[in-house]
């Protein structure tokens, strides 16, 4: 059983471990719940590859199956990343990397210097878990991106086995950094829509059952949003009850 501190710790390390500056313009996530406990995630990043940067690289723990597109060609698997190597070696491919932990980077080159709409597919173990009366996901939207003031970053949160909807879901969003957000929370046509312009992660309760994987039962749900409300707000985040 994993402990929610543990959790919540290892959560922040591999945000964090992503952090890049604003030519990310736009961040689209679409992320997929699958029966067993697995998700299914699809991003779209929309930016500005410039000369001073010679890779692209998101934080993972736990994922596999993973795939990068710059627009409709799809990048090569180079396996093991170097990223001591010249850009030109690494435009065209995507990698991974360990640092002994458990905890990976998926990397891939920065392209041409100019525009890019880059589409990563990959599928995840480990952001869904149980609790004694509900399920929940706790998931990044933004892996601790920030955007230009005029950009947007955008979760869609769905299933193709339920639903989700006001009665059978409840969803929080809470600040990847110490300031006030506002995070647009909407349930369209049964999927979960969360959009806003600063960076934000999400802690989403289910009914127990939607998810028939095994999950380690971590106390009640409100003890674990209880412990997530009282870290943000020791670490200097201002914490709203921003849920719908």
């Amino acid at each position: 059983m994993m402990k929610l501190g543990r959790l919540l710790f290892c959560f922040f390390v591999i945000t964090l471990s992503s952090s890049l500056n604003a030519q990310v313009r736009n961040l689209n996530t679409e992320l997929k719940l699958l029966p067993d406990g697995y998700v299914s995630c699809h991003e779209v990043w929309d930016v500005i590859s410039s000369e001073d940067k010679s890779e692209w690289y998101l934080g993972l723990s736990h994922f596999s199956n993973a795939k990068v597109f710059d627009g409709d060609v799809e990048l090569v698997d180079k396996g093991e990343w170097d990223s001591d190597l010249p850009v030109e070696q690494k435009n065209g491919y995507y990698g991974c990397i360990s640092d002994g932990n458990n905890v990976m980077e998926l990397c891939w080159g920065r392209g041409s210097v100019g525009e890019h709409s880059f589409h990563l597919h990959y599928l995840c173990s480990g952001l869904t878990h149980g609790s004694l009366d509900y399920d929940f996901l706790l998931a990044s939207a933004s892996h601790n991106i920030r955007v230009p003031s005029d950009g947007q970053i955008r979760l869609k949160i769905f299933s193709d086995s339920f639903p989700l909807n006001l009665f059978n879901s409840r969803a929080y969003a809470f600040p990847e950094y110490s300031e006030e957000i506002s995070v647009n929370i909407s349930y369209v046509s049964g999927a979960l829509l969360l959009e806003s312009n600063r960076p934000f992660f999400i802690l989403l309760r289910l009914d127990k059952g939607l998810l028939k994987g095994e999950l380690s039962p971590m106390g009640t749900y409100n003890s674990i949003l209880r412990t997530i409300v009282r870290q943000r707000s020791q670490e200097g985040a201002t914490v709203k009850n921003i849920y719908k």
